[in-house]
């Protein structure tokens, strides 16, 4: 959301201690004055420059503005509203969105300031961070006591060639089964283990488990299945600074004798572009380890084709999202044939995700889609678990 500027002379007053506070401002040219209001004489409490933020506090509590502001001499500013800082925060912890709020409210309580209303709408969004925040804590909480208590559980999705209906590949999918037995819906964790940094050590559970899984898998699995196929593991945007992660799937590759191609390792734009540089090394390390990579949810970002060239990519996969129009709107088809005649140019593999009926696989057979992931050819499914000797 775009922001706006303001011009204020000499001695004109931008607030009045006691109003709402909707706006902060952050000072471009010129000097503020903040001041008190003592007793009907105003008491500096300080002078703030260029660079300068004021009234952020009003912005972020909903509580009514603490001090007065006025421009000692002419001074613009650049106006934050509150929609604007709400979508910032927004995309934020909430945790750290509830602790800033605290913390202000702390602070105002210090100065003798003490002007909330629990009754008041506003303190609905205060209401909700704390309630986000607890629960994030207490789910962090329990993935690591999942984690020591072998409550993750893998299961596996086929991918299928579709000129032969061969399986050439599992996708592994992280779930979580409570002591209890209770399945815990991934919309509810994936996004906090992935935010958090126990995303590591689950993530090295993962590629043991999955390397593991392979073989079993082949002895299995009743569908054709090629010899060569390999097991996909997701990869999260805070696996990529850990220092362990290449020689936590060389460990893998080794201790279950496998070769590095029936390794997979997806990752989608978005979590690249997190930390670019950095993501792309990492996968350049594990690609000349012999690792296959793909490229999820191809097309959904924003720069995709402006940087393909330079990642490490085996493969792209395309999201559910470009197959749910595809019968009845040729602009759908249109763009699938494109990336997947985009795929074939650069010697790349392709997958589509998420056909479920046979009119959908057929289509893409048609549009050049080599390779096809979904319920139609089978639900992710758990294999019977051994567990390894200590």
């Amino acid at each position: 959301m775009a922001t706006s500027k303001i011009n204020l002379a000499a001695n004109e007053v931008l607030f009045r201690e006691g109003e709402a506070g909707q706006f902060a401002y952050l000072i471009e040219r010129g000097r503020v004055a903040i001041l008190r209001d003592n007793a009907g004489e105003y008491q500096l409490l300080s002078e703030l420059g260029p660079g300068e933020c004021l009234g952020e506090m009003a912005l972020i509590s909903h509580d009514p503005r603490m001090a007065s502001a006025m421009a000692l001499e002419d001074t613009t500013l650049t106006v934050i509203t509150r929609d604007h800082l709400k979508e910032r925060m927004a995309r934020s912890d909430p945790l750290i969105r509830h602790l800033l709020q605290l913390t202000l409210k702390r602070y105002r309580q210090s100065l003798g300031q003490t002007f909330l209303d629990t009754s008041s709408t506003q303190d609905l969004d205060y209401l909700e961070d704390e309630q986000q925040a607890m629960q994030r804590m207490r789910t962090e909480h329990d993935l690591r006591h999942a984690l020591e208590n072998e409550e993750f559980i893998l299961h596996y999705q086929p991918i299928v060639r579709l000129a032969d209906r061969v399986t050439t590949g599992f996708e592994a999918l992280l779930r979580w089964r409570r002591d209890d037995g209770q399945l815990v819906s991934p919309d509810l964790f994936i996004s906090v283990a992935e935010e958090s940094q126990i995303i590591e050590r689950i993530g090295h559970w993962i590629i043991n488990e999955a390397s593991r899984a392979r073989a079993q898998l082949h002895a299995s699995y009743q569908e054709r299945l090629s010899d060569d196929f390999y097991v996909s593991i997701n990869l999260a945007a805070r696996q990529f600074p850990d220092p362990d992660l290449p020689a936590v799937v060389q460990a893998a590759i080794s201790r279950h004798q496998l070769q590095a191609r029936q390794l997979q390792m997806e990752v989608t734009e978005s979590q690249i572009l997190e930390n670019r540089d950095q993501a792309i090394r990492v996968l350049q390390h594990l690609q000349s380890m012999g690792c296959r990579i793909a490229l999820d949810d191809f097309g959904t970002g924003y720069s995709s084709l402006a940087y393909l060239n330079r990642l490490p990519v085996d493969a792209l996969k395309i999201d559910k999202m470009f197959l749910d129009d595809m019968l009845n709107d040729a602009a759908s088809r249109t763009i699938i044939a494109g990336m997947a005649r985009l795929a074939r140019d650069l010697k790349l593999g392709f997958i589509a995700e998420g056909a479920e009926t046979e009119q959908q696989v057929d289509a893409l057979g048609t549009l050049g889609v080599e390779h096809v992931q979904g319920f139609f050819f089978g639900r992710p499914f758990a294999l019977e678990t051994k567990k390894e000797p200590a």
